[in-house]
């Protein structure tokens, strides 16, 4: 169960199953594949547990035999120090929040074009930002996905120079579904903005004890699209009948990805954290 902020002042639960976790864990292995994952790969830790993405940190290298390199609080927060343990550890795998590249760079970080992964996700990925760490990086990823859909939902491969808009969030994670749909949940037609509502094996049961506020968010799916090409036997089929809503303004480009372009609410993200402006 992870905690996040509440419109009411009251932390909402999310409760994030097993099975959940391990469709995004393989997910993920699938995507940062190039290159392999494996005995020889190390991934930096340097989320606090706090946070959903330490997820990705502490269980992913567990599944395919990885190593991890944990950072100190101290090390996570000092640029130097940090850049430092990625050159020592030679780490091939670094996920951030925008606010912690930003530092790096801003102190200097030369990066490691033939080796890092970069992970970016959290919040919004600045166009100057972006444009400044992909040259120091093999890869740059944009991710994107809230707590109620197990931790990232979509992800964007961000090319030099790319063709896509900054806000570009890209095409959904293994297993999982993303569609922009209006205020019934009739799915829009390309370039109409709407909410982006999300679906497909991450997908979170609902809130721990809240379910006046599991109504409002877990919708049923009514666009028509069902998920029987991931679910498993024995899968509830409430799961592959509902969807999540974001609440985030998304649009679905000619390409088929997805650009995200605010928030419905006055909800705001300050170094990945959701802060509700009314509290």
């Amino acid at each position: 169960v992870i905690f996040t902020s509440g419109s009411t002042g009251r932390p909402k639960g999310v409760q994030v199953t097993h099975r959940n976790l391990l469709n995004f864990l393989g997910g993920m292995a699938e995507l940062l594949r190039d290159g392999g994952v494996d005995a020889k790969t190390r991934l930096c830790a340097v989320t606090t547990v706090c946070f959903d993405i330490s997820g990705l940190e502490l269980f992913l290298p567990l599944t395919c035999g990885a190593r991890v390199v944990v950072a100190s609080a101290e090390e996570a927060r000092d640029p130097s120090a940090l850049a430092g343990l990625v050159r020592r550890f030679d780490v091939d795998v670094l996920q951030a929040t925008p606010a912690s590249w930003r530092l790096l760079v801003a102190n200097g970080w030369m990066g490691a074009p033939d080796r890092v992964v970069a992970l970016c996700g959290g919040e919004a990925l600045p166009a100057d930002l972006a444009g400044q760490l992909r040259p120091r990086v093999r890869r740059l990823l944009n991710v994107y996905g809230p707590t109620e859909c197990t931790i990232w939902s979509t992800r964007h491969e961000v090319e030099a120079p790319s063709p896509y808009p900054v806000g570009c969030v890209g095409r959904p994670c293994r297993n999982n579904t993303a569609h922009v749909v209006d205020s019934v949940g009739r799915i829009l037609p390309v370039g109409v903005p709407g909410e982006l509502a999300l679906g497909g094996a991450g997908l979170s049961p609902g809130y721990l004890r809240r379910e006046d506020l599991s109504q409002g968010r877990f919708v049923e799916n009514t666009t028509g699209f069902g998920f029987e090409e991931w679910a498993p036997s024995g899968h509830p089929s409430e799961q592959r009948d509902r969807l999540y809503r974001t609440g985030d303004l998304c649009v679905r480009l000619p390409c088929g990805r997805i650009e995200c372009l605010g928030r419905l609410d006055a909800q705001v993200k300050i170094r990945g954290f959701r802060i509700e402006l009314g509290d």
